[in-house]
């Protein structure tokens, strides 16, 4: 864009091949903008949004295709908890705590960080005060909240102790129950605010 950089995202990617088709259009799309004008010639960062169980089996591959990745978790723990969008409460918020939901975001996570791209974790999950120590400690690059949310997350998160927060979650992400992931997040208590 020859007004900054811009990043041109895309939900529910599932598939790299989808990716791939729209990196090859959207280049394309610039080499014949360039022709009238060079400053557009400038590079678009691309992102995915996962949010699809397929979109997690695929990540791997779909890394090759992106600049940046976020997480819709509204949409995926509602996938893979077999929730109904249409319902005012897609999935249960005691789910946010279940083993499953631990293991998912740290392996998309950790996929992402070991092809050097940074991820954003978006929807509800990302405001929630109990979980962001967790994806803190998971190591999220960034957190999308609605306007009305942001400065109480922000105080939150600028509070929190990052080494404890990393402790925590080595702490729970092998743990097989809720309940133990629960006692465990209640015993750092505290300890996660510096």
């Amino acid at each position: 864009s020859k007004y900054g950089e811009l990043i041109l995202a895309f939900p529910m990617v599932s598939k790299a091949e989808k990716m791939a088709s729209l990196k090859n259009q959207i280049l394309s799309m610039q080499k014949k903008l360039a022709g009238s004008d060079p400053k557009v010639a400038s590079p678009v960062r691309l992102g995915a949004f996962i949010e699809t169980p397929a979109g997690v089996y695929a990540l791997e591959d779909i890394l090759d295709h992106t600049d940046t990745i976020s997480i819709g978790t509204n949409d995926l723990l509602t996938l893979v908890y077999a929730g109904s969008r249409q319902s005012d409460r897609p999935y249960r918020s005691d789910d946010l705590l279940h083993p499953i939901t631990i293991k998912l975001l740290c392996q998309i996570i950790e996929g992402c960080h070991k092809k050097n791209q940074k991820v954003t974790v978006c929807g509800g999950i990302a405001a929630s005060p109990k979980f962001l120590p967790i994806l803190v400690g998971m190591g999220a690059d960034g957190i999308s909240v609605e306007l009305k949310r942001y400065r109480e997350v922000l105080n939150h998160t600028n509070k929190m102790d990052p080494v404890k927060c990393e402790e925590l979650v080595s702490a729970i992400r092998n743990m097989k129950t809720k309940k133990e992931i629960i006692d465990v997040l209640c015993s750092f208590g505290s300890g996660l605010i510096r």
